[in-house]
């Protein structure tokens, strides 16, 4: 999705400047296809390869195995998954060095998505060896302190300056992490839709986690049962959730995993989702949203700065059943939204603009020439 929306700007941005673009994908969302101003190359998956083996790789790799072998008190199904690990860790990184052989040379810069695979760290690892320029971009605009502090690039470039003073506290020196603003923002509005056909829609975004996506349905499920409403419940799941939500498709709910973001949220009525992209997206829209907090679980700070923060009259932060009820209640009579508060939005999404592409660009560029 990052790159996606990066891709028209940034490379034609550089190509402009006589840059040729390459973008490079170890996962199987894209296929190698030549464009006006760059390539996109998709890697197969690394176990469809066979790596190349030195002398010295596989005296490494037999010196590891050798150390678990001797590890003590170990349960002998724990040390054959920890030596499959490292056989498969070995090969990857193996894998990669060896596509970064080939396309290394001659590159000016790496500008690296924030990625915690093995691949996209050696490349990074490799290029700074290299003294390649890297850069790395942090698209998530939450504004919790999960940063991966192993990534020392030489820029840093972060939506908001919740996540740069973040990275200041791991060392970064403060002309390197520059704010961007987010991908996640989108200059979309919506009107309240009423009640299409007498029928009253929400939709929630999964998030892959059963105990947590099954407590926040069955709270929507009972309080609108309660309301004697005729209402539709849409579930969207995360395209790799593989629950089927067999127990709400009984009760009459619909459960997809459609692409078209915007055409599920435009036909819904009230939205519920828990610290996610989808939220980022919807908040500047005026589309009413109710972010449920149901655990601390996977929530890093970001239940405080909802706590803390001027939300708008159509986003509710909820951390319980009866908040939730309180909020539908609230959202039932909802008529029209207000702006987005200016701190607010700039707490999430840094400029709240739609140019983050024309800034990563820019100073992508700007280190190719220092």
């Amino acid at each position: 999705k990052v790159f996606s929306r990066l891709h028209d700007k940034l490379f034609a941005n550089l190509s402009a400047h006589g840059c040729k673009p390459l973008f490079l994908s170890f996962g199987p969302q894209f296929s190698f296809t030549q464009k006006d101003c760059g390539y996109l190359l998709d890697i197969p998956h690394h176990t469809q390869l066979s790596c190349r083996y030195s002398d010295s790789d596989r005296r490494l790799l037999l010196e590891t195995l050798a150390w678990v072998d001797g590890l003590d008190d170990i349960p002998g199904c724990v040390r054959r998954a920890v030596k499959k690990g490292i056989r498969n860790s070995f090969d990857r990184y193996l894998y990669a060095r060896d596509v970064a052989a080939v396309l290394l040379p001659g590159t000016k810069c790496l500008l690296q998505v924030a990625e915690n695979q093995l691949e996209y760290r050696t490349f990074l690892h490799l290029a700074q060896r290299a003294d390649i320029e890297t850069c790395l971009y942090y698209p998530p605009d939450g504004i919790h302190e999960l940063i991966y502090d192993r990534y020392f690039s030489d820029t840093i470039l972060v939506c908001n300056k919740i996540q740069q003073e973040n990275f200041l506290k791991l060392g970064y020196p403060p002309d390197t992490v520059h704010v961007v603003g987010s991908v996640n923002f989108e200059d979309i509005s919506f009107k309240p839709r009423g009640q299409h056909a007498g029928v009253y829609q929400v939709i929630y975004f999964t998030k892959m986690y059963k105990w947590i996506d099954e407590a926040i349905l069955d709270d929507i499920v009972e309080k609108f049962d309660s309301l004697k409403i005729s209402y539709q419940l849409v579930i969207k799941k995360h395209p790799k959730d593989m629950n089927s939500f067999a127990r709400y498709q009984e009760k009459g709910a619909v459960v997809t995993a459609e692409l078209d973001f915007w055409g599920l949220v435009e036909e819904s009525d009230l939205v519920v989702s828990q610290y996610s992209g989808a939220d980022r997206r919807i908040f500047p829209t005026g589309k009413p949203i109710i972010i449920y907090s149901y655990s601390d679980f996977l929530d890093w700070g970001q239940r405080d700065f909802f706590r803390r923060s001027q939300l708008p009259n159509y986003i509710r932060a909820v951390e319980n059943s009866q908040e939730f009820s309180e909020a539908v209640d609230q959202f039932l009579e909802f008529t029209e939204a207000e702006p987005l508060p200016e701190q607010f939005a700039s707490d999430l999404y840094g400029y709240p603009d739609s140019r983050c592409c024309d800034r990563v660009a820019d100073i992508v560029f700007s280190s190719i020439n220092d």
